[in-house]
């Protein structure tokens, strides 16, 4: 008899092109570097419990809509170059949100991603050229690394923020004047 696995990680699994994981009520865990031919992503092919979401080196993937997963709570996505459409609603534990090297992500509106969002970073989004933050209370620390072509940057009703690190932002032309927010350039 199979026990069921907490777990699952497909690093390496380049061949994949689809997936559909959402009768896996166990899983918490998904990690799937490297799945080069994966092209779209949605949350109605991911388990219901998940909680952490690792799509490191996914060069494929072009879409990514993550809609209504109570769970969710850390969200990695590094070099997903192709990534154009990026759809993240209602995911209310989200607290850790990390965009590495998704250079072909124009905008992002973290409105309505999750109140509980306390941790962003955006290194080397280059084609990134609007940011808009507004109405996230736990948000704590925002890190913008290399977004080179971030223009327009929103931050708005974010009572927490104590700690934003950019650096190498060249096209960022106003720096946001929060007071008591230490800003690190």
């Amino acid at each position: 008899m199979l026990r069921p696995f907490n777990v699952i990680n497909l690093t390496g699994c380049s061949a994949l092109t689809e997936l559909s994981l959402s009768s896996l009520s166990k899983v918490w865990k998904l990690i799937l570097r490297e799945c080069i031919c994966l092209k779209k992503l949605h949350s109605i092919d991911l388990p219901k419990n998940l909680s952490y979401l690792d799509l490191g080196r996914c060069t494929g993937l072009t879409e990514l809509s993550l809609q209504n997963m109570p769970n969710l709570s850390e969200l990695h996505l590094w070099r997903c170059m192709a990534l154009t459409n990026l759809l993240l609603q209602n995911l209310p534990k989200l607290s850790s949100l990390e965009l590495t090297n998704c250079k072909g992500l124009k905008k992002l509106d973290a409105s309505n991603i999750s109140k509980n969002l306390s941790w962003l970073s955006l290194g080397d989004c280059t084609g990134l050229t609007d940011l808009s933050l507004q109405n996230m209370p736990n948000l704590s620390r925002l890190h913008l690394i290399r977004c080179k072509d971030l223009i327009n940057l929103s931050l708005q009703n974010l009572p927490n923020l104590s700690h934003i690190y950019i650096r190498a932002c060249t096209s960022l032309k106003k720096y946001p004047q929060l007071p008591g927010v230490k800003i690190f350039p």
